[in-house]
C-alpha cells in the first residue's frame, strides 16, 4: 500500500539472557497512521528445537513510528524460540520465523 514498514530482531544477552525481541516500526507518523493495528507472529524454524514452545504473537493498535521511542513497544520472546541452522551450514547462527499481518 505504499507505506514502509521495518523490524528488527535481536538478542543482547545484557539486557536478558532469557529472551530476544523483536521491534517493528513504521518510518514516519504519516506512514504508522495509514497502517493502523498490525500483529506479529514469532514462530520457531524447526519446531522440534524450541522445547515445545510454539509461538508468540503480540499486537499493537497503531504501529510505532521511527521517531517515536520504539525500545517502549520492543516484543520479548523466549530464546528457545530461535532454530539453530546447522542444516544449512551454518552453526553459529539462529533463526525465527515471523509473520507480520495488518488487521485491518
Amino acid at each position: 500500500r505504499g507505506q514502509t514498514l521495518a523490524y528488527l530482531i535481536g538478542y543482547n544477552p545484557s539486557v536478558s539472557k532469557t529472551h530476544g525481541f523483536v521491534s517493528i516500526f513504521a518510518l514516519t507518523q504519516t506512514e504508522a497512521q495509514a497502517l493502523g493495528p498490525l500483529s506479529v507472529t514469532i514462530t520457531p524454524v524447526v519446531p522440534k528445537h524450541s522445547a515445545g514452545l510454539s509461538l508468540a504473537k503480540f499486537s499493537w493498535s497503531e504501529v510505532p513510528h521511527a521517531n517515536s521511542d520504539v525500545e517502549q513497544v520492543a516484543a520479548w520472546f523466549p530464546i528457545k524460540m530461535f532454530s539453530g541452522r546447522l542444516d544449512e551450514g551454518k552453526p553459529h547462527e539462529r533463526a525465527v520465523e515471523i509473520t507480520i499481518q495488518v488487521e485491518k
